[in-house]
């Protein structure tokens, strides 16, 4: 509860962020800008690929009439758009309202000025429909599939779990939360994304402007995405019906351990293929080292998750030798497979921050680097509490199974508070995580 009270208040002070980066780069002409005679077409170069559905454009002139006759998605470039214009001689201020739906799945609405033979007016007004429900909502999506993927990286460790039917209990129960939580996503992130269209800050266009769902589920890639999700889900957890009845160390419990990792696994794949990591120049590099981030994060993350629930609780119930000779092999285990996955994330994140910030300064000066150094703040703590884990916590707990110091043998008992803690900051993460994801990132 502390872990998610702490997530829930991180989450109502971070919006600010989320609405704090322009998506619109350049325009022909310029936002503000002044020319000698009204132009045939007007050309919009936003940050990031943009879809044609959703994508909505009204140039009003000084008398309020519409000069718009057609809005296409450049074929040369994903992220300009194309706009042709009636011709108007009027002399004075020109209006541009416009909207997009950017492949991560972000509504953008602004409002920009150029003058003809006229002074200059004032440039863009930006809102990015990115509020708490957005950021909580690609928070949970991510943080349902991540716990499945690190349960099912417990699975085997549980083997020597205090009791196998309590265990096998608690493992479905944890499946299930983590199915729960992926749901929940999924349908605030759906209606938040519909929602969006609907909130017309600026005013200019009609609901016949709107793209139907069927249209965003379709015909751009955040809602391909968002159908792989959906239907992973389903698998997930329709296979948990189907193999929950299986007793656990059957040869078929294995087979199914397989076919439970599927789902998890696709539905981070989709999520790095509509991420920020689709935008760039080496797109599929960065689609590849962003979903194994994201399956790295999983096996940590998750795996904390189904420790602490699978192993470290259930064995307090046991006597002090017992629940040492328990939990230290499971520990020990697992505290190689965390170590594989730490330097994963490490390398990988590296390389995804390098891509996605032009300058160091980027960091700083934009709402993208300021979530970036919170996440690598955050993650740097989580790094610290893992290395006590590794370093003291995890030594002290095989000296104490080996009976070498009787001093150590309240090991157990500090890891379930040394995971725990762990387990709240993943927490936090996961909220940054979903902040960063909604950020259009400056590189």
């Amino acid at each position: 509860m502390r872990s998610l009270g702490l997530s829930l208040l991180l989450l109502l002070a971070l919006p600010a962020l989320a609405l704090g980066h322009a998506d619109l780069s350049q325009s022909e002409p310029a936002p503000g800008g002044r020319v000698s005679a009204s132009p045939e077409q007007l050309r919009l170069v936003f940050a990031a690929p943009i879809e044609e559905a959703g994508l909505a454009v009204s140039v009003l002139g000084p008398s309020g009439e519409e000069l718009v006759q057609s809005v296409v998605r450049a074929a040369e470039d994903p992220t300009a758009a194309a706009i042709a214009l009636s011709p108007a001689s009027t002399v004075g201020v020109y209006q541009v309202r416009w909207r997009t739906f950017s492949q991560d799945g972000r509504v953008t609405h602004g409002l920009q000025r150029y003058s003809v033979g006229s002074s200059a007016p004032s440039g863009v007004d930006m809102d990015v429909g990115n509020g708490a429900v957005a950021i909580g909502a690609r928070a949970l999506a991510i943080a349902g599939p991540v716990l499945l993927l690190g349960l099912l990286v417990l699975r085997i460790g549980v083997a020597r779990a205090p009791s196998q039917e309590r265990a096998g209990r608690l493992w479905w129960r944890a499946w299930i939360l983590g199915t729960g939580l992926w749901a929940i996503g999924l349908a605030f992130i759906t209606i938040e994304t519909v929602g969006a269209f609907d909130a017309d800050p600026f005013g200019g266009f009609s609901t016949a402007s709107d793209p139907t769902l069927s249209e965003l589920l379709t015909e751009t890639r955040w809602g391909v995405a968002l159908l792989v999700q959906v239907t992973t889900l389903a698998v997930a957890w329709l296979t948990e019906r189907l193999a929950r009845p299986i007793p656990a160390g059957e040869w078929a419990d294995r087979a199914w351990l397989w076919v439970l990792a599927a789902p998890p696994t696709i539905a981070l794949l989709s999520i790095s293929w509509a991420s920020h990591a689709s935008s760039g120049n080496d797109a599929a590099v960065s689609i590849g080292v962003d979903a194994i981030h994201n399956v790295a994060t999983g096996v940590w993350l998750g795996g904390l998750a189904g420790l602490l629930a699978l192993v470290l609780l259930p064995a307090r119930r046991l006597a002090e030798p017992t629940r040492i000779a328990t939990v230290a092999p499971v520990i020990v285990r697992f505290s190689a497979v965390a170590v594989a996955a730490v330097t994963v994330l490490v390398v990988t994140g590296l390389y995804r921050a390098l891509v996605e910030l032009d300058t160091v300064q980027d960091l700083f000066d934009t709402g993208y680097g300021q979530a970036l150094a919170v996440k690598l703040g955050v993650f740097a703590l989580l790094l610290g509490v893992g290395a006590y884990n590794r370093f003291v916590a995890h030594p002290r707990l095989e000296r104490a199974e080996m009976g070498l110091a009787d001093s150590d043998k309240g090991a157990a008992a500090i890891l379930v508070h040394t995971v725990r803690a762990e387990l709240a900051l993943s927490a936090v993460l996961l909220v940054v995580v979903g902040v960063l994801v909604s950020l259009p990132p400056p590189g």
